[in-house]
């Protein structure tokens, strides 16, 4: 009798004890059965069919992501046939110096320009020359290239898949970011805007930027979740990848120590992973050392890309004063240097403080470089874009006209890319 006195003392507990989590699971009344959601940044109200709408987006969004990067390859696949169909290479073209797959033209579409020069790093490493040199170009990519493609049949299809494997998984860390920020359906918006963006077709060429966005967009995701560790490994990929994911450094300890009121002391020990990533960065010095007998020799070879370090204002007049003369690709990287400095500003009212800190220090390069030349392409990997974008286009108004636009100057770059024409 004692024994069936307690359970029936134990269900009734387990039955209030369910019933007041019940309670505190719903929006209060009074509160316009709302609740505010966000981050230190984009805060909305949800009402409770919008909390289950977004339960139901979090729970599809693999599906979304996978959905939505399948079309989008499809589409750029078909621009990309078109472009091939209807616009003629460049001639004379002093710049086709390899081809990446004689028997496979459409696949050879995504290997241009600086595919060349990861070529050379995947097939003999680094050699330093006078004039341009393949040292300028960071060694993640080509390397990760050149051991995969033993068994993809060679380095230039393992690049492909790299680079598109790589837009995938950055897609999936894309959308977890923003969806805190801007809910599920900014995220999605977020994913659309990458697959969309005017400079798309670089994700999926021989080039770094898949791969960075993926590095880049983890690190953001994992330092939001708290784990330095994680943050600070994918962040070491990103600074072997480009030079500016080595900012992601200064970024995340900076968000840290925000987080603790800015008192160093307490965060010393939790801050100690982000060491990895200045440390994955001292790889491609060390690397340089051993190959070319000179550490620093990526840096050396700077002004022979016509690049030097100038007051941002110089380079910004001088894009200017030049836009009578100016390409399309040279008004377009103009327009992105304005569009990063937007981004900035929103980020710094609306983001994490790393976000906004990371996309500052993104736009720095450029602007301190005296040359704005491929500011566009390098935009397409500033992680903290999709998120201010998917804000921005919140209204379906704003939303349509932007992707409208960006699907024209998509249409535009891609064929200037496919037939050796600048592309950023």
């Amino acid at each position: 009798m004692i024994a069936t006195a307690r359970k029936a003392t134990d269900a009734r507990n387990r039955t209030r004890l369910t019933r007041d989590v019940d309670r505190s699971a719903r929006p209060r009344e009074g509160a316009g059965d709302s609740l505010r959601v966000g981050r230190d940044g984009f805060f909305h109200t949800l009402s409770h069919e919008d909390m289950q709408e977004t339960r139901r987006a979090r729970d599809g969004a693999a599906g979304f992501v996978v959905t939505a990067f399948v079309l989008g390859r499809v589409v750029l696949l078909e621009v990309v046939a078109l472009a091939r169909a209807w616009v003629p290479d460049r001639a004379p073209n002093d710049n086709r110096d390899f081809v990446a797959f004689p028997s496979h033209p459409l696949w050879d579409s995504f290997c241009r320009w600086d595919s060349g020069w990861y070529d050379r790093v995947a097939r003999r490493g680094y050699f330093f020359q006078e004039g341009q040199s393949d040292v300028a170009f960071f060694p993640a990519f080509p390397y990760l290239s050149r051991w995969l493609g033993h068994g993809l049949g060679g380095h230039f299809a393992a690049g492909l898949v790299v680079g598109n494997l790589s837009l995938l998984g950055g897609l999936f860390f894309l959308y977890a970011l923003a969806e805190p920020y801007v809910g599920a359906k900014g995220a999605t918006r977020a994913v659309w805007m990458v697959l969309l963006y005017p400079a798309t077709i670089f994700y999926s060429a021989y080039y770094t930027e898949g791969l960075f966005l993926f590095a880049t967009a983890a690190s953001l995701l994992f330092y939001e979740r708290r784990r330095l560790l994680p943050a600070a490994l994918f962040g070491s990929l990103a600074a072997l990848t480009r030079l500016t994911g080595i900012f992601l450094f200064p970024a995340l300890l900076v968000g840290v120590l925000s987080r603790h009121g800015g008192r160093a002391r307490s965060v010393t020990a939790r801050a100690a992973p982000l060491l990895l990533i200045p440390a994955g960065f001292s790889v491609f010095p060390l690397a340089m050392a051993r190959q070319v007998g000179h550490p620093w020799a990526f840096l050396e070879d700077w002004p022979h890309w016509h690049r030097s370090l100038t007051e941002p204002l110089v380079t910004i007049a001088r894009a200017a004063r030049d836009l009578g003369s100016a390409s399309f690709m040279d008004m377009l990287d103009l327009a992105a240097a304005f569009g990063l400095l937007a981004v900035v500003v929103v980020a710094a009212r609306r983001l994490d403080v790393a976000h906004a800190l990371f996309a500052l220090l993104s736009v720095t390069v450029p602007l301190c470089s005296g040359w704005l030349r491929s500011t566009e392409r390098y935009s397409a990997s500033v992680v903290p874009v999709f998120v201010v974008l998917a804000h921005v286009t919140r209204t379906p108004r704003v939303a349509w006209a932007v992707f409208a636009i960006s699907i024209a100057l998509m249409v535009v770059q891609t064929a200037l890319f496919v037939s050796w024409r600048w592309a950023g």
